[in-house]
């Protein structure tokens, strides 16, 4: 273990492959990861992060013998070591809290590999400037290296930041996680959930009393929900859970799936399953879309349907009798802000809803798909909400349609109050949220005539 290692100070191919060469493979990793950590793909996180702690510890060894006047094995094994899990430890230590503090994936990677990626970095710089016996050319080398690894880094972040077209990244396939056991023929309601912010939820648990956090945090047991919000911002990742809190847009919030889950599983003998599908800020005439003649098709109604059919299969396969039976939508809020967008809305409800019950129609059951639209809200920032509004009232003015309105202002759903600090006038307080739920909920067990 006392070997000396000396010799490899001098040797280029040591110089070169461990240092510079592990520096761009690392960037490129890193690059993958980032896409893995946000969508919480565990297996892929998974080698990730052991690619990552393998090509640390590769330049570790490097850096050892560049550092160490006279390097040993057994100096270089310590030094190694330690270098990896301290560097190991500050980033993905700090990448845990953070997004247990605050759920931000995207933040809590950033933070995370720009902690060791800095660390790895200056190590670089510093080993190569400190190495007296380098020469200019060598010096100027080593420079255009460190800006060649620095370059890939820099790729890398801008490859993970999200596009300005955020469409162009739509998931549209989704994984199965088994966890439900043997349906046996068991009869299930399914009843799905989209639309934009209000849909998925961005109403804060904080809000709640203890008494409700303590009531809804237990779930219910006889309503499952399976969600992926905001493009997986925060899904269920592919399980069937029990209805309750943190199945909104992000961890820490709730949407209408909430009240339902209350509402419906007050339904004896019944049992209900939730496929939600939902994503804030998106448009009902540019990416909900359903196809048109010339072959066009929003991307967001591609991975709904996907989504909607990926898990109706399993539950086929499990042996559930699950059909659709209704589907909520709560969205408008950002067709209003457009002249075109709310002159076309009522067109582009006919087509979407026909489109669906076309292409989920294999799913239901004699009933059809009853669609439930929500109103938006008067809020100042939907000028044209009227328009909107009206539009989804015609739609389901007519008995053909099998449609329902639900008038949310006249319900009583507010936004003004919370956070209480700067209302958040896009977004329903808690006690709407749930409250939208309850008359989603009331109109789906008319639907069943419950």
């Amino acid at each position: 273990m006392s070997k000396d290692l000396s010799f490899l100070k001098e040797n280029k191919l040591f110089n070169w492959l461990p240092s510079c060469l592990t520096l761009i493979v690392l960037g490129i990793t890193e690059y993958f990861f980032y896409y893995a950590y946000v969508q919480w793909i565990i297996w892929q996180v998974a080698l990730l992060v052991i690619a990552d702690v393998l090509l640390i510890g590769t330049f570790s060894v490097w850096l050892s013998v560049t550092l160490i006047p006279k390097p040993t094995a057994k100096k270089v094994i310590v030094f190694s070591v330690v270098y990896t899990v301290v560097v190991a430890l500050l980033c993905f230590g700090s990448t845990t809290i953070y997004h247990a503090v605050n759920s931000n994936a995207h933040a809590s990677y950033l933070l995370g590999i720009g902690i060791a990626d800095i660390i790895v970095i200056v190590s670089f710089i510093y080993a190569w400037a400190s190495t007296a016996h380098k020469g200019p050319k060598q010096a100027l080398i080593a420079t255009v290296a460190v800006a060649c690894a620095l370059f890939v880094l820099l790729g890398a972040y801008v490859g993970s930041i999200p596009s300005s077209d955020p469409m162009k990244n739509v998931v549209k396939e989704f994984r199965v996680m088994d966890n439900l056991p043997q349906g046996n023929g068991k009869e299930v309601k399914v009843i799905l959930l989209n639309g934009q912010s209000n849909a998925s939820g961005v109403s804060r648990v904080s809000y709640l009393t203890e008494e409700q956090k303590t009531y809804y945090g237990k779930g219910f047991e006889n309503v499952y929900v399976n969600y992926f919000c905001d493009n997986g911002n925060n899904s269920s990742s592919g399980f069937f859970a029990y209805g309750g809190l943190n199945q909104g847009y992000n961890y820490g919030f709730f949407g209408p799936e909430l009240g339902m889950a209350e509402k419906l599983n007050d339904v004896e003998g019944v049992d209900f399953i939730i496929l939600k599908y939902t994503w804030g800020g998106t448009v009902l005439n540019t990416q909900w879309f359903a196809p048109k003649a010339d072959g066009s098709v929003g991307p967001l109604y591609t991975a709904f349907i996907n989504f909607t059919t990926t898990y109706m299969d399993y539950l086929a396969d499990k042996g559930y009798n699950a059909k659709i039976g209704a589907m909520c939508w709560m969205q408008g809020e950002s067709d209003s802000v457009n002249e075109q967008w709310t002159l076309n809305y009522l067109q582009n409800t006919e087509a979407f809803v026909s489109s669906l019950r076309r292409d989920l129609a294999g799913y239901t059951d004699e009933g059809g798909i009853r669609y439930i639209d929500a109103g938006i809200s008067d809020s100042e920032l939907w000028s044209r909400y009227e328009r909107i509004n009206n539009a989804k009232k015609q739609y389901s003015s007519v008995a053909a349609n099998n449609a329902v309105y639900i008038d949310t202002i006249s319900a009583g759903l507010d936004f003004r109050k919370e956070p209480v600090e700067s209302p958040d006038l896009a977004h329903y307080d808690a006690a709407s949220e749930i409250r939208l739920g309850h008359l989603f909920a009331q109109e789906i067990l008319k639907r069943y005539n419950k």
